[in-house]
């Protein structure tokens, strides 16, 4: 799921379109399926799937997110890593917006000119 597919959402639509992307990385690199409330650690994603898991979601956000190598013991839940992505992305969507409401807005005046 590229960045970009995540950047349209808002709100309710993105955290459940990034906590779909966790979850699903979770199984892919611990190769288990838990709740997005449950441990990580205790579900079953260990050390090096922690790393992996790191990777594989940094890789999909791209430079839009930024993830610390301890993510998953800073964020010991799907939920949690689910919040601090979305948090950066609605961030950065903010940032789009206004930038694109300026442009926009600057080309109005100069069409009205």
């Amino acid at each position: 799921m590229p960045v970009a597919s995540l950047l349209g959402q808002e709100g309710k639509e993105l955290r459940t379109a990034v906590e779909a992307l966790v979850l699903q990385k979770v199984h892919e690199v611990a190769g288990v399926k838990i709740g997005a409330d449950a441990p990580l650690m205790a579900g079953g994603v260990d050390s090096l799937s922690a790393t992996e898991l790191g990777s594989e979601l940094q890789q999909q956000l791209g430079s839009a997110v930024r993830l610390p190598s301890t993510l998953v013991f800073d964020h010991p839940t799907a939920a949690a890593i689910t919040e601090f992505a979305s948090v950066q992305l609605e961030s950065l969507c903010a940032e789009c917006c206004s930038l694109v409401s300026g442009n926009f807005l600057r080309s109005e005046e100069h069409t009205s000119e």
